[in-house]
């Protein structure tokens, strides 16, 4: 009997050792085939054969973005990077972004937007939302449904609110203006952020400026660590070493779409009872959708999708501002509680660091797109199903486009100074331009003026000029000053 259990666990091994192999064989195979597709590409030489280019992120801590741009210099506007075994070809300079955003209309890349979509794959976050929305028609309908709530004429409406929420952030500051107490202005601007997006799209009071322990932007930011987690791995959900860590993603996950849920049906409810009805992005949300379908789980699924990507779609500024700011500051606004619509216009020059600010820190590194057939870019033809970067930080950063691209310098946005749409773009362009490009400019303009028109700030020395990559690309350091209270010129 041992003798013929012997013989069959040595026929099952190695039946099981032959299959192993040519699953492995396969997949070399495959490997192999793709690298022939992109062999006539130009770009960096392989670390691995397996891991691609992978093993530059580790070795030198660097953002991609920051490495595509040193490859950029090198190879040139196109070039192809290998993410493991997967090629993403990279792509800056006008005339190919253009092409390819515009002239194509290209679709977005399915592998960038699903680990937003389903964080590890099966964690629901922004599942069909306005962003990870593949579906062009689809997209278009509710793109088209949701616009004017992004209109500058609706948008003047909401200074009051906007100013509101400024009033918060002075006050706290106020606290600690002693200037020796730390603060860290990349969490206030969050918070600020989601305090914003919830009053005027959601007519919701978070006061996330006073709860250092609010649950929505701690949850956030612990969601928006695990998308980064999951998209730079791509094999850790098969991890059993890392099942607690996506247990912790997961469960912040579903508190934000229970909060999101019990906003919705609360104001459903006032909708029922015809209450009034405030004007604001989750009303033209609702009106959007079928709320009385039958099928109502999977409404509500979509309806929650839609509030978060509002709230995830709310960027911060964290700026490094030069005294003209102050002066600027002083003759438009001088001693006035809150900041006009028309104020905004005026203050050229905090327009112009705001915009130099976006050109030099992106909010994002780039934007994924996919080709449905064989294309020309340049002098390359890129097969169907190539994944394309275009790179905003690698154009905000070319030498034959800007002068001294590393220093910062407002000056280059002058009113006599234009930059080309595919040069500088940082809420993208062609037909999926940001839909809160004029939200965000209010937004900055007002916030800003108002706290520099009461404090000064000083950095706390020691800090790197290191960015972060959490889908969004901020100061790792995290921005620490001290503050003061200041006196105005006027």
């Amino acid at each position: 009997m041992a003798p013929f259990l012997l013989d069959k666990l040595a026929t099952l091994l190695m039946t099981a050792s032959i299959v192993l192999l040519l699953v492995l064989l396969l997949l070399v195979l495959i490997v192999w085939k793709e690298h022939r597709k992109y062999d006539h590409i130009p770009g960096p030489k392989r670390r691995s054969f397996l891991r691609g280019n992978f093993p530059e992120v580790e070795e030198k801590g660097k953002l991609l973005s920051e490495l595509f741009l040193e490859h950029a210099l090198v190879y040139g506007p196109i070039f192809v990077w290998w993410y493991f075994f997967w090629p993403i070809v990279v792509i800056s300079g006008p005339e190919l972004i253009k092409h390819g955003l515009v002239t194509l209309n290209l679709p977005k890349a399915p592998s960038s937007y699903d680990s937003l979509a389903y964080i590890f794959g099966r964690h629901r976050f922004l599942g069909s939302g306005l962003v990870t929305q593949l579906n062009h028609q689809k997209w278009k309908s509710k793109r088209n449904q949701l616009n004017p709530a992004f209109h500058r004429s609706y948008l003047k409406d909401l200074v009051p609110q906007f100013n509101s929420i400024a009033d918060a952030l002075i006050s706290k500051l106020s606290k600690v203006a002693d200037g020796k107490t730390v603060i860290k202005m990349v969490d206030e601007f969050q918070k600020v952020t989601l305090d914003v997006i919830a009053k005027v799209a959601f007519s919701l009071d978070l006061h996330c400026l006073d709860d250092h322990n609010c649950k929505v932007h701690r949850n956030l930011s612990k969601c928006l660590e695990g998308y980064s987690e999951s998209y730079y791995q791509p094999l850790l959900s098969l991890s059993l070493y890392k099942q607690s860590y996506q247990k912790t993603i997961s469960k912040s996950i579903s508190v934000l779409r229970q909060c999101a849920k019990e906003c919705i049906e609360q104001r459903l409810l006032a909708m029922e009872d015809s209450k009034k009805r405030p004007n604001d992005i989750l009303q033209m949300i609702l009106e959007a959708f079928d709320v009385n379908s039958k099928n109502s789980h999977a409404i509500m699924e979509e309806l929650v999708d839609e509030f978060l990507t509002f709230f995830l779609a709310g960027n911060d500024f964290v700026l490094k501002f030069v005294s003209l700011i102050f002066q600027e500051v002083d003759n438009v606004i001088g001693g006035k509680e809150s900041v006009e619509f028309f104020d905004i216009a005026k203050m050229q020059y905090l327009g112009q660091t705001l915009k130099e600010s976006l050109r030099k820190h992106p909010v994002v590194g780039g934007i994924a797109r996919v080709t449905t057939k064989a294309e020309k870019f340049g002098q390359y033809l890129l097969p169907k199903g190539a994944k394309l970067h275009f790179s905003i930080f690698v154009s905000h950063h070319l030498p034959e486009f800007w002068d001294n691209p590393e220093s910062f310098l407002p000056e280059r946005f002058a009113d006599n100074v234009k930059p080309s749409n595919f040069v500088y773009l940082p809420f993208s362009c062609g037909p999926r331009i940001c839909i809160g490009k004029v939200f965000s400019a209010i937004n900055a303009t007002i916030i800003m003026a108002r706290i520099f028109q009461k404090f000064k700030f000083q950095l706390v020395p020691g800090q790197t000029v290191q960015r972060d990559d959490n889908l969004t690309i901020f100061p790792k350091d995290g921005v620490l000053c001290t503050v003061k209270e200041r006196i105005s010129a006027i």
